[in-house]
């Protein structure tokens, strides 16, 4: 549950804040033509995460134009088809999100729907942020205009307000963040559709002379176990179908290992975990050194094969011809091998015995000494390193990403054992 609140509050540490809206590379709006991606804050060290101090849901839907959107359940597409232009997306697709844009008495504001990679499309929370008045939003961004409903929330919360009235409407902050940021958490249990989940509401509000000048909401639903899902129970049997997503701990570096002085090879983010649902809380620049801590394999739809050969010291239960469903791939010192399931029972198989879509490396082909089990169709998972930087930044970094026949790589794999003699 610790763990759980720490994910949920870290994502909105990243959160648009006492700047003007910035472009991918850091640039002040006004330094740049037009506005479109969200805005975006990188802090400077890591965050320590609290216990939750509101007490009830802050926020779980509000109004724009004429629709209700319900955070959790309204999707982008739906709120593109009715509202909105194109929907944006990062390089690592792990944001995505609807630009609107407006004025109120006060000056003009930028808002920006978004929805992690893990939320199915959903609206999962949303920026807004006061810009200046000589603003230009790009054309994929969609004017809202008070005649057509503009932008309502539920409660009486508002840019401009005080940090008295934001306090005497919310109630004490979870963090305080440097001068100008206050944290606000809630978080609650809940069944839905007969499984427990955990609800986090989270409130960041970033100030700029004395008032609000952005805030950021998210709600985020996780699955108690999620942390903990289901994982590979290597050697054991009549165990029932896997439940999704299966989690390894298993990945390469392997359990418990760890490696310093890893190269990185190309620029990405840091998220304060592998169930990451939208804002990092850091980066990595090609060429920076770090030390890898842990990985996970995450599967969220396993790869099928088909079983081609069956050892005399395999599971009695399994039969060449049958059908198995692969959980990724584990590391040790030994070498890789990967994870399967089959008529309830879990074994591995050493990953250079593993064909795919009838692609044999041995030239004997399948049988003893050669290729056993073929992979027939491949699934969608992502394989996490946990890494800690120079400075002294831990956190999670997307190592590969497999979604069907489409993959990409950071290039973290050449510290593994896979495929050594």
């Amino acid at each position: 549950m610790l763990f759980s609140r720490y994910l949920v509050l870290a994502i909105f540490f990243a959160i648009p804040c006492i700047v003007v809206a910035q472009n991918k590379s850091g640039s002040l709006a006004h330094d740049i033509p037009t506005i479109w991606e969200p805005p975006s804050l990188d802090f400077p060290e890591p965050i320590v995460s609290k216990i939750p101090t509101v007490s009830k849901t802050m926020m779980t839907s509000f109004r724009l134009a004429d629709m209700h959107i319900i955070l959790g359940e309204t999707t982008l597409d739906s709120v593109k088809a009715r509202l909105g232009r194109d929907i944006g997306q990062n390089d690592d697709e792990t944001l995505h999100w609807l630009c609107f844009y407006g004025s109120d008495t006060n000056g003009h504001w930028g808002l920006w729907l978004e929805g992690s990679a893990l939320g199915d499309g959903r609206v999962d929370g949303f920026a807004l942020e006061r810009v200046g008045n000589d603003a230009q939003f790009d054309s994929r961004c969609q004017m809202l205009r008070q005649e057509d409903g503009g932008f309502k929330l539920p409660i009486p919360l508002r840019l401009d307000m005080t940090e008295m009235q934001v306090r005497n409407l919310l109630g004490e902050p979870t963090l305080r963040y440097g001068r100008n940021i206050l944290i606000f958490d809630h978080g609650h249990q809940e069944i839905v559709r007969n499984e427990p989940f955990t609800v986090s509401n989270s409130v960041a509000v970033g100030y700029q002379g004395g008032v609000v000048w952005a805030v950021q909401v998210w709600l985020v639903r996780s699955l108690l176990l999620a942390q903990d899902a289901t994982s590979p129970k290597l050697g054991q049997s009549h165990t029932p179908i896997p439940k999704l997503p299966v989690v390894d701990d298993s990945a390469c570096p392997g359990k418990g290992k760890m490696i310093p002085n890893v190269k990185v090879s190309e620029d990405g983010l840091i998220y304060p975990s592998w169930n990451a649902n939208g804002k990092s809380i850091g980066a990595l620049k090609s060429g920076e050194e770090v030390t890898v801590l842990g990985g996970v394999n995450v599967v969220r739809e396993p790869d099928i094969a088909v079983i081609k050969y069956v050892g005399p010291d395999d599971h009695s239960s399994l039969k060449a011809g049958d059908t198995a469903l692969s959980y990724g791939t584990e590391d040790s010192d030994e070498g890789g091998s990967v994870v399967f399931w089959s008529k309830g029972a879990w074994f591995s198989v050493w990953i250079e015995a593993v064909a795919e879509k009838g692609e044999c490396g041995f030239t004997m082909g399948f049988g003893p000494g050669g290729c056993t089990i073929d992979i027939i169709k491949n699934g969608v998972s992502e394989w996490w390193v946990l890494v800690r930087t120079g400075d002294g930044l831990t956190g999670w970094v997307l190592a590969e990403k497999f979604n069907h026949d489409k993959n990409w790589s950071s290039g973290f794999s050449d510290m593994c054992h896979f495929g050594e003699d």
